[in-house]
């Protein structure tokens, strides 16, 4: 299938992702973070900021229990903690996900929080106050920065980047094999999909 695509162009690429994230319509799925620590993957050897870091993802699986919440942090190789990024499937950012992380982190000495979401909107109107005020509040106390965004702009964003966009999915067809995904999808679902929408594209090309 790697041979069949040389290279795709970035609204490929993201169409590819957003295509793949509906085959998952209750958002049970680990897609979303393993789209993102994809992303990051690529970003780590070729954006300086990522340089010499370690991305470590954590999984929250609990037998039926709907796994909307994971994240990663991404680490210097010297143990200092610099981002971390919470990924929420099919719920928006709430004031409770980010008041939650900041002090689950409030000690580490980093530079930013990454809020992403696959719903829009991101935050809720009701939500939209209080989480102005508490990131205020955060960036003052912390000296740091929380972004707010989608996980799709996020990945169309730092694509642009890359020497190559094809990178990141080939680290995302690489990850999908991975031991949490085959947890949440036993009969293999997702990755069959995905390969039916790479051939789609193999197919137009």
């Amino acid at each position: 299938m790697h041979s069949q695509i040389h290279s795709l162009r970035i609204d490929q690429v993201t169409d590819l992702v957003e295509g793949h994230f509906r085959s998952d319509p209750d958002g049970l799925s680990l897609l979303p973070l393993i789209a993102v620590y994809s992303l990051y993957q690529c970003l780590t050897m070729e954006i300086a900021r990522y340089k010499d870091t370690r991305l470590i993802p954590e999984y929250n699986i609990n037998g039926l229990q709907r796994r909307s919440i994971e994240s990663i942090r991404v680490n210097r190789n010297n143990g200092d903690l610099i981002e971390v990024l919470v990924v929420r499937n099919h719920k928006a950012i709430t004031s409770r996900v980010i008041e939650n992380t900041f002090y689950r982190f409030r000690d580490a000495q980093m530079c930013r929080y990454c809020f992403l979401t696959t719903v829009e909107p991101l935050v809720t109107p009701r939500e939209r106050e209080k989480i102005r005020d508490l990131v205020q509040r955060i960036e003052t106390q912390q000296t740091c920065e929380v972004i707010i965004d989608g996980v799709l702009p996020t990945i169309r964003y730092y694509l642009r980047t890359l020497s190559d966009p094809s990178l990141f999915w080939h680290q995302y067809w690489d990850n999908q094999k991975s031991v949490p995904l085959a947890t949440t999808d036993p009969n293999r679902i997702h990755l069959k999909i995905w390969q039916s929408l790479l051939k789609q594209i193999a197919t137009n090309d």
